[in-house]
């Protein structure tokens, strides 16, 4: 980091704390059980989860573009806010439309961070002539964020056997310390976007969203990251209710999910040397493979029910695999960035955003009947069966990339 500005490496100091505190989630590996005590039932939950996505969906490319034109710090903030006020709501209410309130801040606060953090990470190392080393350094922020996810989770099962309510205000106090923090964060006002006199706000952005669907890159770069990420995060969810299905005591929630974290941590801080190793083409098929492993080691938990060596061994592979996602989701957006320009890159990578909020929200929004109709075990393979539209679009997606 010796040809980075002092301004620049306490600016990247102060986001890694702000990013630990923003994903200490101790509510992570108790959350099912929260939201049953809040009246809302499994269907339910991944329901409200994918009202959540469709919510950052809508203020995606509104939260990007003024990322762009106003303040990416105030931007910021602003989600640490939201984040702050959500976790608030679900502390002091109950039942169905108090978590449906607190997952729609959290979806707010979602977009506002977005695409809004990686622009603001790519365009400070560009002041200094360093945007060569994003991947490495938006790693190293996602590490540290990941750290406090870890730490949340490995103490959630402990907090929630002493109150509910504890876990929630911890992660609300958790909230309010990163809105502190962002405050001395620098703005980088030399990329604020100007608007044309002619022109409006309205017809700027939409400017924007013209030329990303009209590029012969973008669009696929960020639909296969949707969809990955969506399976991903299905894997995720999966996870309580498949070690509730696989007899595993809840003590070991956390622990389980605390592999999960060291995974993405790793992933996150060492994406650029598997990249440097591998290559761009052998990371990523590998990364297809595991959401197949992911799905695979779900139904053989449930299977092996009660032969514990096996479901541990098969709930740690279920731990690993959204871990993988932090990896694509570093490497496609380096791919974005790379063809994107500074005064228009939030609101790019918010339209990347936009649609994986989109399309994981649709298809969480159809989990909720699929797994009220078929159970958990049919779901599963059908989602193992689904995973074969990345086989499909990761062969073409790589060749374009490479003939760059």
């Amino acid at each position: 980091m010796s040809m980075l500005s002092r301004e620049t490496k306490t600016a990247l100091w102060i986001l890694k704390v702000a990013e630990f505190f923003h994903l200490f989630v101790p509510i992570l590996p108790v959350i099912v059980l929260i939201y049953q005590n809040k009246g809302v039932g499994l269907g339910d939950f991944f329901m409200i989860q994918g009202i959540f996505r469709i919510v950052a969906f809508l203020f995606e490319i509104p939260s990007g573009y003024l990322a762009d034109v106003f303040s990416r710090r105030k931007i910021l903030i602003l989600g640490a806010l939201a984040t702050f006020l959500s976790f608030s709501i679900l502390l002091f209410g109950t039942g169905f439309w108090a978590v449906l309130l607190c997952e729609s801040g959290l979806g707010v606060a979602t977009a506002l961070f977005s695409g809004t953090k990686e622009a603001y990470i790519y365009d400070l190392l560009k002041r200094d002539g360093a945007e060569k080393t994003y991947l490495r350094e938006n790693g190293s922020v996602n590490t540290i964020g990941t750290a406090g996810t870890m730490v949340g989770t490995l103490i959630g099962g402990a907090l929630f056997a002493i109150s509910q309510n504890l876990v929630l205000a911890v992660n609300a106090m958790a909230a309010l310390i990163m809105f502190l923090i962002l405050f001395f964060i620098p703005e980088i006002t030399e990329v604020k976007r100007k608007v044309a006199p002619e022109s409006s706000p309205l017809r700027d952005c939409l400017k924007i969203v013209s030329m990303t669907a009209r590029h012969p890159e973008l669009p696929k770069l960020m639909l296969y990251s949707a969809l990955y990420g969506t399976f991903a995060t299905i894997v995720l969810w999966l996870m309580q209710p498949v070690m509730v299905a696989a007899l595993v005591p809840v003590a070991l929630f956390g622990v389980i999910l605390g592999i999960n974290n060291v995974a993405r941590m790793l992933c996150y801080k060492f994406a650029y040397k598997s990249i440097e190793r591998l290559g761009n083409n052998k990371t990523l098929w590998l990364s297809v493979i595991w959401i197949f492993a992911g799905f695979g080691a779900a139904l053989g938990a449930i299977w092996a029910a009660g032969n514990m060596p096996i479901v541990y061994v098969l709930c740690v592979i279920m731990a690993i695999v959204p871990a993988v996602q932090a990896l694509v989701k570093l490497v496609f957006n380096g791919f974005i960035h790379e063809r994107t320009e500074s005064h228009e890159r939030g609101t790019v990578i918010s339209i990347g955003s936009m649609i994986k909020s989109g399309v994981s929200g649709v298809i969480m929004i159809l989990l909720k009947p699929i797994l009220d109709s078929f159970g958990i075990v049919p779901t599963i393979i059908l989602f193992f069966a689904l995973a074969f539209v990345l086989v499909v679009m990761l062969n073409p997606i790589l060749r374009a990339v490479n003939r760059r």
